[in-house]
C-alpha cells in the first residue's frame, strides 16, 4: 500500500521518502538517483510492505492467498538456475527453505529475506 515503481518519485512521496547516503555518510546529492529501469532499479517501498509481501509467500504456501496461488508460489520458490528462483534467491531445502532477495541504488542497500513454510 505504500510501494511504487513511478518514476521520477512523485513529490506526494517526498517527504517521507529516506535520502540516499554512502557509505562514508555522505549524503547522495538530490537526496536519489531516477533510474530508467525501474524493474531493476525504480521499487520505492517500505519495510512492512516487504514484510507483507513475505507473508503472502507464506500464506500461498499454505493455500491461504487470495493473491497467489500455491502452484505459483511453489513455482517460484524452486531452484531453477543455481539456487535462483523466479525471482528471489533461495537456500536450504523442506522446511528450512529461506527465499531471498537484495537490492542496491546510489545510497541504499536493503535485503528481504523470508522462511518458505
Amino acid at each position: 500500500s505504500h510501494s511504487t515503481y513511478e518514476q521520477p518519485l512523485p513529490a506526494e512521496y517526498h517527504a517521507v521518502a529516506s535520502h540516499g547516503y554512502r557509505g562514508d555518510g555522505t549524503k547522495v546529492a538530490g537526496n536519489w538517483h531516477t533510474y530508467p529501469e525501474q524493474a531493476a532499479a525504480g521499487l520505492w517501498t517500505t519495510p512492512m510492505d516487504l514484510a507483507n509481501f513475505i507473508i503472502s509467500i507464506q500464506q500461498s504456501l499454505q493455500g491461504k492467498s487470495k493473491l497467489l496461488s500455491k502452484k505459483m508460489t511453489e513455482q517460484m520458490l524452486t531452484k531453477h538456475l543455481n539456487n535462483m528462483g523466479l525471482g528471489p534467491a533461495l537456500n536450504g531445502e523442506g522446511d528450512s527453505l529461506i527465499f531471498s532477495h537484495n537490492g542496491a541504488n546510489e545510497g541504499f542497500r536493503c535485503q528481504m529475506l523470508g522462511f518458505a513454510h
